[in-house]
């Protein structure tokens, strides 16, 4: 199954989201839940930058919406208070995340697991493409109404650029992230343009 096609089912799939749940971004609290990076890559240093990479686009595609988010000091202290492991694999359900959501108030709860992460090279006679992916798992839900906008949604992305760092991948597999978390929430955010200034 390819990526086009896959995109094709999110567009479908994002339409008949929108349609039936529309959000006012000025009103609408928003509660991140810190990003979890599963892949098997043995650089923690690349791991936390792409986490750090996908919470950035995450708080930049909501704010440039006029989205409210919570603090991420109060979701850590809900979590806390909740007594959720997220590192545990079992406690990654969608019944926790609408806790989340109500301990600290949030109508909207993102979760990202970074799945798998990986880099290829392309040797040509004068050029070297490094090709970054990143496998996301992403779930939204509506805390308030207890649904899932996105439940686990799966999807394969990747950055293209030149240059590879030795041994320890590239940033490639960084931007990557970011690429696929768009990929996802590209149509579910159509519903609400950026803001320009």
């Amino acid at each position: 199954m390819n990526r086009l096609f896959l995109l094709f089912v999110f567009v479908l799939m994002a339409i008949a989201v929108v349609s039936a749940q529309n959000y006012d971004p000025a009103t609408t609290k928003v509660a991140l839940v810190p990003i979890i990076n599963d892949s098997a890559d043995p650089w923690q240093e690349l791991k936390d930058k792409q986490k750090a990479e996908g919470a950035k686009y995450l708080v930049e595609a909501l704010t440039t919406r006029g989205f409210v988010l919570i603090n991420g000091e109060e979701v850590n202290k809900a979590i806390t208070k909740l007594g959720i492991d997220f590192n545990d694999d079992e406690q990654r359900t969608r019944a926790n995340l609408f806790k989340v959501g109500g301990e600290c108030g949030a109508t909207l709860v993102f979760f990202v697991i970074i799945v798998e992460s990986k880099q290829t090279t392309n040797n040509s006679l004068f050029t070297q493409r490094t090709n970054g992916f990143a496998t996301v798992k992403l779930t939204l839900v509506d805390a308030n109404k207890q649904e899932a906008i996105f439940n686990a949604v799966k999807l394969q992305g990747r950055s293209t650029g030149s240059g590879i760092i030795v041994g320890k991948g590239s940033e490639r597999q960084v931007v990557a992230v970011r690429n696929t978390i768009d990929d996802i929430l590209k149509p579910w955010l159509k519903a609400y343009p950026a803001k320009k200034g």
